[in-house]
């Protein structure tokens, strides 16, 4: 799956991902094709259980992919220093419970903030996540997702306030019986 996820020289790597447009990108062109592949092996697996999206031979979605973001809001007043204390300067500040955007937004306030009660925290490097946010679904079919995530795209669903994406979804494995998210 990681390998499939990360694809390195020749397509969209992960780690050339630095920019909106190139998570876009790496969206379209790396995530949605992994995880709706129509090969060989899909449509074998296709075959033997229709109930479930096949990733390969053995291994299928559980459920759906759950694109969630985590956003700030706007900040007055972020100059740094007393050598610019006259100036306001409007800015995006870092994530903290304080600074975290519940604020839906788009046209017609189309995209809404989600408390996922039963989630887990993520903690990285960078920062610290509660599970909550703003979540969208992919649909299970590959042409439908990708419409969505050029809906998202045309609607600037990801921007400056943005500080996370998530992309969630659930392995599973019938011939070992698990799952993993």
């Amino acid at each position: 799956m990681r390998a499939k996820l990360d694809p390195g020289t020749g397509a969209v790597s992960l780690e050339s991902v630095y920019d909106i447009p190139s998570l876009y990108e790496y969206m379209e062109q790396v995530i949605v094709p992994s995880l709706y592949e129509n090969s060989t092996d899909t449509n074998m697996a296709q075959d033997q259980l229709d109930k479930l999206n096949p990733l390969d031979a053995t291994n299928r979605i559980l459920g759906t992919v759950r694109l969630r973001q985590v956003r700030v809001k706007n900040a007055e007043n972020c100059q740094v220093g007393p050598l610019f204390a006259r100036y306001r300067i409007p800015c995006y500040p870092v994530f903290g419970q304080e600074t975290e955007s519940q604020q839906a937004f788009g046209i017609d306030d189309k995209y809404s903030y989600s408390a996922d009660i039963t989630g887990t925290p993520w903690v990285g490097h960078l920062g610290s996540y509660n599970p909550h946010g703003f979540i969208e679904l992919l649909p299970i079919n590959d042409t439908l997702a990708l419409n969505k995530i050029r809906e998202l795209r045309a609607d600037d669903w990801l921007g400056a306030q943005t500080r996370a994406l998530f992309i969630d979804f659930s392995v599973w494995n019938p011939k070992i019986g698990r799952a993993h998210v």
